[in-house]
C-alpha cells in the first residue's frame, strides 16, 4: 500500500530484523549493479558490442531483482529501464539499458518496434561514438544516484516506515514486472533476453517473500495453507523457468518460445499472482 506500518507487537524485533534484511539485500544488489554498468558501458562505448551483448542480460538481473525501488523513485526507473515505445509515448527523452540495446542489436530496415506498429528506424539512427559515450555515461549516473540512494538515510526511513508490508508488497509487485512485460516478450525487444529479466524478477520476488513467509505461515491454518500455495507456486515456475536455460548457462532466445511455452508461464504466474496477492493482508493480520 505504501502506507506507514508501525513495526510493534510480540513479533516487532523480528519483523524490523526482516526489514533490515531486506534492506541488506537491495544495498548488495545495487551495490553488484554499479561496477557492472561501468563494465558493461565501457565495453559498449569502445565498441566491443560482442562484450557488451554478453553482459547486458546478467547485468540487468542486479536491477531487474529490486525494480521497485527505483520506481518509487519519480523518474529514475523511466531514465534507466524505459522502452522506446514508452519513452516517445511520455514525451521523454530515450536513455538508459534499452537505449543501449537497441544499438548493441541493430534491427533491420523492415523491423517494428514493441508497439507492433512502428518502424524501427522511425527517429532513430545507430549511435556515433560519441552519442554511445553520452548514453553509457548517462546510465552509469542514473545507476550512481540509485546507488547512493539506497546507501543514504532516506532508503532506511522509507523502509522501516512501510515495515514488512513494504517487503510483502515488493514481492506482489516484482510478479506484476513479469506479468507485464517479461511475458510478453516486450521489454527486451531487440535482445531477445526476456528470459533472463523473467528469472530476476522472480528471484527477487522470492527473496521478498522468504523474509515475511514466517509471519504468514504464523496466521494459523488459512496462513499456513497460503505459504503452501505461494511455496508451489514459485517452485513451478522455477521449474518451468530451468527448462529453458539458466542465468548462469544462458536461457533460449524469446523468439525460440512456442505458444505452448508461453502459455505455461502465462498459466504459471497467474497461479502464483492470485495467492502472493493475499500476503500483505495476510502478514498484517
Amino acid at each position: 500500500t505504501g502506507d506507514a506500518v508501525a513495526v510493534e507487537g510480540p513479533d516487532a524485533e523480528q519483523k524490523q530484523q526482516a526489514v533490515d534484511l531486506y534492506a541488506a539485500f537491495v544495498k548488495d544488489q545495487v551495490g553488484q549493479l554499479l561496477p557492472a554498468v561501468k563494465t558493461f558501458t565501457a565495453a559498449y562505448e569502445s565498441g566491443d558490442n560482442a562484450a557488451a551483448k554478453e553482459q547486458f542480460p546478467r547485468v540487468r538481473a542486479y536491477y531487474e531483482r529490486i525494480e521497485p525501488i527505483a520506481e518509487a523513485l519519480g523518474d529514475l526507473d523511466p531514465r534507466i529501464d524505459y522502452r522506446e515505445v514508452d519513452a516517445v509515448a511520455e514525451g521523454l527523452d530515450w536513455t538508459g539499458f534499452h537505449r543501449i540495446e537497441k544499438d548493441l542489436w541493430v534491427p533491420a530496415q523492415d523491423a517494428l518496434n514493441a508497439d507492433g506498429a512502428t518502424p524501427a528506424w522511425k527517429d532513430w539512427t545507430p549511435s556515433t561514438p560519441d552519442e554511445r559515450k553520452t548514453h553509457g555515461d548517462k546510465l552509469v549516473s542514473d545507476v550512481q544516484e540509485l546507488y547512493d540512494y539506497v546507501h543514504g538515510d532516506e532508503f532506511t526511513q522509507a523502509l522501516d516506515a512501510q515495515g514488512v508490508a513494504g517487503i510483502s508488497n515488493g514481492a506482489i509487485a516484482l510478479l506484476d514486472e513479469v506479468a507485464s512485460g517479461k511475458i510478453s516478450g516486450e521489454e527486451d525487444w531487440w535482445s531477445g533476453t526476456d528470459l533472463y529479466d523473467f528469472a530476476a524478477n522472480v528471484e527477487g520476488s522470492k527473496m521478498a517473500f522468504s523474509l515475511v513467509r514466517d509471519f504468514a505461515e504464523s496466521k494459523g491454518d488459512k496462513g499456513a495453507e497460503l505459504v503452501a500455495r505461494i511455496d508451489k507456486g514459485y517452485a513451478d515456475l522455477e521449474a518451468a523457468l530451468a527448462a529453458h536455460g539458466s542465468a548462469d548457462a544462458g536461457f533460449v532466445p524469446y523468439s525460440q518460445l512456442t505458444e505452448a511455452d508461453k502459455r505455461q508461464f502465462t498459466d504459471l504466474i497467474n497461479a502464483l499472482a492470485e495467492p502472493l496477492s493475499q500476503l500483505t493482508v495476510t502478514v498484517l493480520e
